[in-house]
């Protein structure tokens, strides 16, 4: 499926253009991930190369997602990184496994799913929509709204 998108489909930069992909699509550089890793207000974590659903990849695969994308995190920042951001918010058990056997501490979920581990479940807030007056209610009642019972993330 990779082989036909990149190589049958007409390419997106003929339908949009260069200017608005690179604001709205390009991640950040390698320079902007050094520096953000620098700062010590900012922890850098793992999320994996592609931004897979996790769940739907069979274990190797989910491996060389995380793994991958920590060796070039760890390259770029100079230093262990044992955080994870879980793509899309998903995770399961078999994850959460993966996990923990290759010494990942913290991980980062839009909403917890299992509950199981306090330490790879950590709730956040999901701070992509269009409109900043959402992300200030999320920042401002979220907390509370989960003690509730909520499921916001």
């Amino acid at each position: 499926m990779i082989r036909a998108i990149a190589e049958e489909l007409p390419r997106i930069e003929d339908f949009v253009p260069e200017s608005i992909l690179a604001d709205s699509f390009l991640g950040m550089t390698q320079e902007q991930v050094g520096e953000l890793a620098a700062d010590p207000l900012f922890s850098v974590g793992i999320h994996t190369i592609d931004h897979p659903y996790l769940t739907k990849c069979d274990d190797q695969e989910a491996l060389r997602q995380i793994n991958g994308n920590r060796a070039w995190l760890e390259n770029v920042c100079g230093s262990q990184i044992d955080i994870i951001g879980y793509p899309l918010g998903d995770y399961n058990s078999a994850i959460l496994r993966q996990c923990r056997e290759h010494n990942i501490n913290l991980g980062f979920a839009v909403v917890p799913i299992l509950g199981t581990e306090e330490l790879l479940e950590v709730p956040r807030l999901g701070v992509y929509h269009a409109s900043t007056e959402v992300l200030r209610f999320k920042i401002k009642w979220g907390q509370n709204l989960r003690s509730l019972g909520f499921k916001i993330g």
